[in-house]
């Protein structure tokens, strides 16, 4: 469950920061998605991506960039 949870998170995160950027270069998402600190040096989510995506995530005013996981 925790791998299905990153992997949304991560998700949002990139498709989220590519529309508010203005931009669909992922490379250049990924490293400003590190630089504000949300991704680590691996990739995975750290806490402030974490917390990021909590409180975003569930603003109605980003509903449009809401990912439902697929089952």
């Amino acid at each position: 469950m925790a791998i299905r949870n990153e992997f949304v998170e991560r998700e949002w995160l990139l498709r989220h920061l590519g529309h508010t950027i203005g931009t669909h270069n992922v490379d250049y998402i990924i490293n400003f998605a590190r630089d504000a600190g949300y991704l680590d040096a691996d990739g995975c989510v750290t806490v402030l991506g974490k917390n990021f995506y909590r409180v975003a995530s569930r603003d109605p005013g980003l509903s449009s960039l809401a990912i439902s996981p697929q089952i």
